[in-house]
């Protein structure tokens, strides 16, 4: 029930409450016993004045008392006195003894319930300096995301600045190549990776960690680390290295200001100014730059600005 899945939840209230409990119960038993010891007191001294009583009186028998009658019914009287100061007597005794026992039994109850409470209190001390340690790592691991999430948005904000300062780069370079457009303004394209899955593909997506949209350039394609990677299209290569949040990257340009780009690639495997065929291998998959893993990020520009790859294979 919803009690019970509160204290499932709160282990610690759960023992405040059992030590509240425990100490009504030692104060309960301690009420108990002192009630207990008062009738004790009450039947110790009635026993002491009937033993009071019996010393004054010395040392005459139950015997001498019936045989000093002087008649059948003065013997008659003395035997029915004699019989209920004797059941007095055994009833006091035993109502003695069952209070003794009833003390008995309080005491170790009390002493019960008192060790039954310390372990409660010792065990809720453990319980707060548990809390107090899970809270202290829980802000500690808050920081730390804090730290990374700013660092990782720094890091964004790095990345999509490499990403304008690489788009009037590639067009300055296809000026200078002026490479001869394809028919149609297009050219056929092949997987830069074979096999591999689409793990996020182009567009704006959400991310996780900065709790914001951010635009992806192209997509990424997950793949065993060495796995080779292969040039789209023929063309030339006009960038070839390390390239900030990119990784060590190959853009490659495919004439009619058509380029394509390769990221955070393990290895290279050409230079600025090789001339590529279609399907050559150029790099090795990797997880350079700002990467979380092993896979290729492959974009296409066209006039250096990044347009949606799925539509060119």
């Amino acid at each position: 029930t919803e009690l019970a899945y509160e204290h499932m939840n709160n282990p610690q209230k759960v023992v405040v409450e059992a030590e509240q409990i425990t100490a009504d119960r030692v104060r309960t038993v301690e009420s108990e016993l002192e009630a207990t010891e008062a009738r004790l007191d009450k039947h110790s001294g009635v026993l002491a004045q009937r033993v009071r009583a019996i010393y004054m009186a010395g040392t005459v028998s139950y015997l001498e008392v019936l045989l000093q009658a002087t008649s059948i019914s003065d013997f008659l009287t003395r035997f029915d006195m004699l019989r209920r100061v004797i059941r007095q007597d055994v009833q006091l005794i035993a109502a003695l003894e069952e209070e003794a026992a009833a003390r008995q039994k309080r005491l170790e109850e009390l002493e019960r319930q008192r060790d039954r409470l310390l372990s409660l209190r010792r065990s809720e001390e453990r319980k707060r300096a548990e809390v107090a340690s899970r809270t202290r790592e829980r802000e500690a691991r808050l920081r730390e995301i804090e730290a990374r999430r700013d660092q990782y948005a720094r890091a964004m904000d790095e990345l999509e600045q490499q990403s304008e300062r690489l788009s009037h780069e590639i067009r300055q370079l296809q000026a200078r190549l002026r490479r001869t457009a394809a028919p149609g303004g297009r050219i056929p394209m092949i997987r830069p990776v074979d096999g591999g899955r689409i793990s996020s593909p182009f567009g704006p997506r959400f991310h996780p960690i900065l709790g914001q949209n951010r635009m992806h350039t192209g997509i990424d394609i997950a793949a065993a680390h060495g796995t080779p990677i292969r040039a789209a299209a023929a063309g030339e290569v006009i960038v070839a290295g390390a390239l900030g949040g990119y990784g060590l990257t190959v853009v490659i340009d495919h004439g009619g200001n058509i380029a394509t780009l390769y990221a955070h690639a393990s290895m290279l495997l050409v230079r600025v100014g090789d001339e590529v065929r279609q399907g050559q291998v150029i790099a090795r998959v990797g997880t350079t730059g700002l990467s979380t893993g092993p896979h290729l990020h492959f974009e296409v520009r066209v006039n250096g600005e990044f347009v949606n790859p799925a539509g060119w294979f």
